[in-house]
This record gives structure tokens, sequence and C-alpha cells, in this order.
């Protein structure tokens, strides 16, 4: 997605950048499979959680995106995330890599 900069938008290039931390384990892995059972996404973690947290403050859940798999091809989330962060004035996304390794796969997964 082709975000205009900040001060194209509105002319305040003195402004600090708004980043938002992509975490993009929601989607199977073999290797996750392995260590967690099959299919298991930290969608699950949050399927699981509780409504409230215990200082009693509701965990949010997925709004309009819904609970995506990132592995979809046919999918527009990623689009559809571009267009929500220009919305609320999030300049870029910074992703979380890693991977696991496997003697059989040494690599990112």
């Amino acid at each position: 997605v082709n975000v205009p900069s900040r001060s194209a938008l509105d002319g305040a290039s003195s402004l600090p950048r708004v980043i938002a931390l992509y975490f993009p384990q929601f989607h199977p892995d073999p290797i996750n499979d392995r260590l967690w059972g099959a299919n298991f996404t930290d969608w699950d973690s949050l399927r699981n959680a509780p409504k409230l947290n215990r200082m009693g403050y509701a965990i949010p859940r997925p709004t309009e995106l819904g609970y995506y798999d990132l592995s979809d091809e046919t999918s527009d989330v990623r689009r559809k995330q571009g267009k929500l962060a220009r919305e609320y004035g999030i300049d870029a996304f910074a992703y979380h890599h890693y991977w696991f390794y496997d003697k059989e796969y040494p690599g990112p997964n």
C-alpha cells in the first residue's frame, strides 16, 4: 500500500511518525503445529481468553477484519489494514519477524 507522507497529508512534517507493531503469527505453520498443536495460531489464544483482563478491562476482539489468515492468498486483509491505518493516522507498520530453528528446515518460516 502506497501511503502518502505525513507532510503531504497535513503539512506537519515535524510531527512524530506513528508506527504500529505488526505481529503476523495469525496463520498456520508446520513447525508451530508441531510445537503447539495442529493449526494453532495466536487467534486461538485470543478466542480462549476471558472477556475481561484481571484489571476488569475488556480484552479487544477483532472487528471488521475478523479472525483473518495471512496465508490466505485470496484475502485482501492487508489492503484493508492499510486503508484503516491511513484513516487512523498510522504512518507505517513495523513487522515482527522471527523463525523457529528446525534442523530439517533451518531458515525463516
